[in-house]
């Protein structure tokens, strides 16, 4: 972090060190909140449960409106505000979602001179559903219909010949098969 005359450096463990910065011409003199941890809790939440959102956010002026920022199934959802629980820490709790719902969320912070930063993406499925009637998908990608139970047992069959022979460096072919001995 820095206010344009030093800076901070942050690191795991270690105390936070202040240095001084170049000044001058292009020298920004405020910058945007950082965003130092974003966590949530449970990890693989139940269709029943609630997820908490924690992040810590700093700003060198101090004044900071972070809002956690959702989507369900991909459709965006209306922004839930992030209560200053101490310190640096700012907290807000995602409903529950029904079995299999897809969440994806990002944490976005703003300071007083409007500057924002928005956390990576993060995300998981609500409830306990299999992964396999979420989605299928064969060796190339393309999703199968999980309406036609033989398409998907042969589909599922050649996805597993194909990774086997591609990922893991087998041969397509059994040792010996096609080749002519040198004489």
């Amino acid at each position: 972090m820095s206010d344009g005359t030093s800076y901070r450096l942050h690191a795991c463990g270690v105390a936070p060190s202040a240095f001084a910065a170049d000044e001058g011409v292009g020298t920004i003199g405020d910058y945007p909140p950082a965003i130092l941890r974003v966590l949530r809790t449970p990890q693989v939440p139940l269709a029943t449960e609630a997820v908490a959102v924690e992040a810590d956010v700093e700003d060198l002026d101090g004044a900071v409106a972070v809002e956690l920022q959702w989507e369900l199934d991909g459709v965006a959802q209306a922004p839930i505000a992030m209560i200053l629980q101490s310190g640096v820490t700012y907290a807000a709790s995602i409903p529950a979602q029904a079995d299999g719902a897809r969440v994806s969320f990002r944490v976005a912070a703003t300071d007083g001179a409007s500057q924002t930063e928005v956390s990576g993406a993060e995300g998981y499925f609500s409830g306990t559903t299999q992964v396999s009637t979420l989605r299928l998908n064969d060796a190339d990608g393309i999703l199968i219909p999980t309406t036609d139970p033989g398409l998907r047992r042969h589909r599922r069959r050649r996805s597993v010949r194909h990774l086997g022979a591609v990922q893991l460096g087998l041969p397509d072919h059994p040792p010996g098969a096609g080749r002519h001995p040198v004489g």
